[in-house]
């Protein structure tokens, strides 16, 4: 069942011209369960991105669709110059504009709020939700997550290097 599933999913995308590559589940710290499957999917648009989609173990059953993004060094050099405050109110701007994007994604600074070095988004399909449409929204979500990020930084910090790939994300688990 899970393996049709897995297929259907990537039928799904590839249909869509996303470029789709099955992952080897990663390796999971101890008295963590690992993902039973992973997919790198490539999303071409006006920036090429890279997103994660995962079929998680641990009930409820579900999909996490997420992308990271690692702030260029020139985006975090101007963060650093900035005050605590002015730093907390650029990142918080910019969560709240991935949480307008998406009220039920899970966003994240990473590490912190005031001290940034990227962002997680994870939009998760359950199982009673997964079907093409669900799946492709939560796929283009990520895409429109990541161009948001690039926008509102370069808006508030100044053009940071080229926009290029998504930065695949560490495994949700």
């Amino acid at each position: 069942m899970e393996d049709e599933l897995k297929s259907r999913v990537m039928s799904w995308l590839a249909d869509e011209g996303y470029e789709v590559q099955s992952l080897p589940p990663p390796q999971a710290a101890p008295g963590v369960t690992p993902p039973e499957w992973v997919l790198a999917v490539r999303v071409k648009g006006p920036l090429l991105v890279n997103v994660t989609i995962q079929r998680l173990r641990v009930p409820p059953r579900r999909l996490a669709v997420s992308m990271g993004v690692k702030v260029s060094e020139e985006h975090a050099r101007a963060l650093r110059a900035l005050s605590e405050r002015e730093r907390l109110e650029v990142v918080s701007g910019v969560v709240e504009s991935l949480l307008g994007l998406c009220p039920d994604c899970i966003v994240v600074a990473q590490p912190s709020l005031s001290n940034v070095e990227g962002f997680l988004v994870i939009k998760e399909v359950y199982d009673e939700e997964l079907s093409r449409p669900a799946l492709l929204r939560a796929v283009r979500l990520a895409a429109n997550a990541f161009y948001m990020i690039v926008v509102k930084l370069n808006a508030r910090l100044g053009p940071g290097r080229p926009p290029g790939e998504g930065q695949t994300p560490q495994t949700i688990m």
